[in-house]
């Protein structure tokens, strides 16, 4: 990941290069820096995906389980401090600085990671199987077998189709409300300042959540931050009509979304079982993973053909978060 992040920060140099090493062959600059941008950037995509199942697996394994909830409000408090610096003074600069700034980001990737491996002693695993490993390449194909595992469990189809909602909820919104806001006449330093106010309530909240989740369980805290996003969402699609009205309704995406994030957190570690909680979480991240994709390729030729109507992005929000409401409140029934 972090190297794939330096990557990125010299895919500029990297295109003009390979530009001029195919000479009549080549594209033109501006594609082979697009192709180097996207190569690295899916590489990155991939490590970050995969240390977070890992981490998250790792969390499992060390943090106690009435202590989760808690655990990731802190958790959530650091990463948000360092989003409010980042919008407060660095995201204005990305115009003119964004090489030096991506690989900045690389190597506090790195280093951080390096750091955990190195500090956090995690507890010996059980042998659950006494199967023989595959070896060679064969130890780095998709365990086919273990994913299907998981899906012969009828909660898990509930679950993992909660997550992929909700994952779809966020993100068409979060793809796309740079243009909405350029659209609608809001400079880059008032929108970093309206998402470090957001990032600041969610910092005051954070605590709030995690003791709600700790002492009601992450379901059903979970299912009732769902529900208001999808209210928001719905209010926001009808009222955006007016541009004065996008920071106010970006300020509660914020705030409402974090909130989500900090009580969903600890989710999976109540809806998937402790000794094969690895195979079931990232069996459930592949299927997130792949919505996404779906979805991405989904979003951008139907806001083309709309004329660019960034309000689509508001309606789909809360009809994802209805969805994944229904699906929780299976998950709930169950």
């Amino acid at each position: 990941g972090c190297a794939a992040m330096l990557g990125l920060a010299c895919s500029p140099a990297l295109g003009a290069l390979a530009d001029a090493s195919l000479g009549t062959l080549s594209p033109g600059r501006r594609l082979c820096n697009l192709a180097a941008f996207s190569l690295f950037w899916t590489i990155f995509e991939c490590a970050g995906i995969s240390a977070v199942s890992l981490f998250t697996g790792l969390v499992n394994d060390v943090v106690p389980q009435g202590l989760l909830g808690r655990f990731y409000a802190a958790f959530r408090i650091v990463g948000l401090g360092v989003g409010i610096a980042f919008n407060t003074w660095v995201f204005a600069l990305t115009d003119h600085y964004l090489s030096e700034i991506l690989l900045a980001i690389g190597l506090v990737f790195g280093v951080a990671l390096l750091l955990v491996c190195l500090m956090v002693r995690e507890p010996p695993c059980m042998d659950l199987d006494n199967a023989p490993r595959p070896a060679g390449w064969r130890a780095l194909a998709v365990p086919r077998a273990h994913v299907l595992a998981c899906f012969a469990h009828r909660p898990f189809l509930w679950a993992v189709a909660a997550f992929m909602l909700a994952s779809v909820t966020f993100s068409p919104f979060n793809t796309f409300y740079q243009y909405y806001a350029h659209l609608s006449g809001i400079p880059k330093s008032t929108l970093g300042t309206l998402t470090a106010y957001g990032y600041a309530v969610s910092i005051l909240s954070a605590f709030g959540i995690g003791w709600l989740v700790d002492h009601y369980g992450a379901l059903r805290v979970s299912s009732l931050i769902m529900g208001a996003y999808g209210a928001a969402a719905a209010l926001g699609y009808l009222s955006l009509g007016d541009p004065s009205c996008f920071p106010w309704f970006y300020l509660a995406h914020v705030v409402v979304s974090g909130a989500w994030f900090t009580a969903a957190a600890s989710l999976p570690m109540a809806l998937f079982p402790k000794a094969r909680f690895v195979q079931y979480n990232s069996s459930k991240d592949l299927m997130v993973v792949l919505g996404n994709i779906v979805v991405s390729g989904v979003q951008g030729p139907v806001l083309d053909l709309s004329g660019h109507d960034y309000r689509l992005t508001l309606l789909s929000g809360a009809v994802f978060a209805l969805l994944s409401l229904m699906c929780l409140a299976r998950l709930r029934a169950d």
